[in-house]
């Protein structure tokens, strides 16, 4: 069957068949070529849902600024948790070059009917490239507390009930950890092995292990790490990226591009999700999780709303650039409209799934691209934008209007005054240092005083020149930050910083690593941002020895 795919009204994909997929050896062959997976997790719920069942997520309202930042980052393939059964959301994937692994069945007994359905229905859809089963459930049970051996028979049963309707997509399940000899026998018609494992910088023997087990290829479900850290109790996207490249490059050596057993991997995953932690709040950014003994860099800690290598509202994290900068062997780059560095603050606010009256619909409205917002979108929603358009150099074809009757908006105007009346005292020498530059990494900040405002609004103290937000500090501790400040943000003009925490242990290896010849340097290594340093050494694999 051919597509040719309109998109929101504006592009056309060329006419292309439905691409078959099949499992040779260790390796994936697409189209005839043999290809690795630079992949992502995707399930884009907006903040404030409880996320009480499957419908709460919003693949048609954020697929398209979402694949913007896929396609930016390099990222060619994604999985879900539950189907995409939208065929204008697989349009969308398919023009940004990105393949899924689309979850044919999850949780319970399975729904035959259903099942097939889904798979006739988009069987012939170039985007779809595997159909996968279970999500971990050798742990949950399809999420129903079946035993293993129930759980066993269900999997095998719609494996071969998928491959008797499709023979052009291989079959694959997710499992935590590695599967024992028993189980890989058990489903003799599951092509591909998805595995999750969380355990520091390294998986260990995963791969040698997985080689003695079977002569199938598996891939990482889930890798990487939260960008919160239990310890130095505060945000740490230096760490995130640390793991998201430790972690990727070891997928990449044990490639099948290099001989190796792995396909690739998905990390985990695009944007935050306020909904995870039950004693939290779904509008509020919760810190919680489980600490089984062993779990992701630096903490062991899993933080469940502080899983995005983006956050909810798209700003983009340390490890979003980190994993943008690697290239996979095999995972074709689409060309991309957008820069991964010059993605601005909030970016996801434009899509429709950001405002809850907006949910459903297709692609990006709040607003749109000429400017124009939808009836839909709340006026919080269009301040928003515009808050974050303005701090982060926005184009203003992106931003809105401020309605100072709203709340939101109230805030906004509030935060534009201080922000206005921080840059005059600068200026004339008041309360705030004198700087040529508001923004300057060495210089003070102005905060409100209750830490809680547009200037100061927690870890963002203030707006970097490329779009980012800056750090609260310029300590060691906050060495991974791309910007970070001198001060933190807790007072009037802040505060120095106190304490320097765990995250030094990163500096100290990449001071070794780049002053190991130039035994005059180590100063400067040991205070400049873990982002300022150059690609040959950030992407290392050294670094984290």
């Amino acid at each position: 069957m051919a597509w040719v795919v309109p998109i929101l009204g504006l592009l056309t994909v060329p006419s292309v068949s439905s691409l078959p997929a099949f499992v040779k050896g260790r390796e994936l062959i697409v189209n005839g070529k043999a290809v690795a997976l630079k992949g992502v997790n995707w399930n884009p719920v907006r903040k404030g849902t409880t996320r009480q069942g499957w419908n709460d997520v919003d693949f048609r309202g954020f697929v398209e600024v979402d694949s913007e930042l896929m396609e930016a980052a390099g990222i060619n393939a994604l999985r879900t948790y539950e189907p995409i059964s939208d065929m204008e959301v697989l349009d969308v994937l398919w023009h940004k070059g990105i393949q899924v692994l689309n979850t044919a069945y999850i949780a319970d007994e399975p729904d035959h009917n259903s099942i097939l359905a889904l798979v006739n229905k988009l069987k012939d859809h170039p985007a779809i490239l595997m159909w996968v089963i279970g999500n971990e459930w050798n742990y949950n049970g399809l999420y129903s507390d079946l035993s293993k051996e129930d759980a066993t028979a269900h999997v095998d049963e719609v494996s071969k009930m998928i491959k008797k309707v499709d023979g052009n997509h291989p079959v694959a399940t997710v499992y935590g950890q590695l599967p024992g000899p028993d189980q890989l026998a058990a489903l003799p018609a599951v092509d591909v092995w998805g595995v999750t494992a969380y355990d520091g910088l390294s998986f260990g023997k995963l791969f040698d292990n997985w080689a003695r087990l079977s002569h199938k290829p598996m891939f990482l479900a889930e890798f990487g790490a939260d960008a919160y850290n239990t310890k130095a109790e505060s945000l740490d996207e230096g760490d995130q990226a640390m793991a998201t490249v430790a972690l990727t490059n070891e997928i990449i050596s044990h490639g099948t591009h290099n001989g190796g057993v792995c396909l690739g991997g998905f990390l985990f995953e695009l944007a935050d999700e306020w909904w995870k932690d039950v004693d939290g709040n779904p509008d509020s950014h919760d810190v919680g999780g489980a600490a089984p003994g062993a779990g992701p860099f630096p903490d062991s800690v899993f933080n469940e709303e502080y899983w995005g290598i983006v956050s909810i509202d798209g700003t983009t994290r340390e490890a979003y650039r980190a994993y943008a900068a690697l290239d996979v062997p095999g995972a074709h780059r689409h060309t991309s409209t957008i820069a991964a560095s010059t993605v601005t603050a909030g970016y996801r606010l434009r899509a429709c799934g950001s405002s809850a009256t907006c949910s459903g619909i297709l692609g990006n409205c709040c607003p749109f691209t000429n400017g124009s917002f939808h009836n839909c979108c709340k006026h919080s929603s269009s301040t928003e934008s515009e808050a974050f358009g303005a701090l982060a150099g926005e184009p203003k074809s992106f931003r809105g209007k401020h309605d100072p009757e709203t709340p939101a908006g109230a805030a906004a105007e509030k935060g534009m005054q201080i922000s206005n009346k921080s840059r005059h005292q600068a200026k004339q020498g008041g309360d705030v240092p004198t700087s040529t530059d508001f923004c300057e990494v060495n210089a003070p900040v102005q905060c409100c005083s209750n830490g809680d405002c547009a200037t100061c609004a927690g870890d963002q103290c203030c707006p970097s020149p490329q779009g980012s937000v800056t750090c609260p500090s310029a300590s060691a501790a906050h060495t991974g930050c791309m910007h970070p400040k001198a001060y933190d943000c807790t007072g009037k003009t802040g505060s120095g910083a106190s304490s320097r925490t765990s995250a030094i242990v990163r500096m100290q290896r990449l001071r070794r690593l780049l002053t190991a010849n130039n035994p005059a340097a180590p100063e400067q290594a040991f205070t400049q941002s873990w982002w300022s340093y150059p690609t040959a050494a950030r992407l290392s694999p050294t670094l984290f020895a």
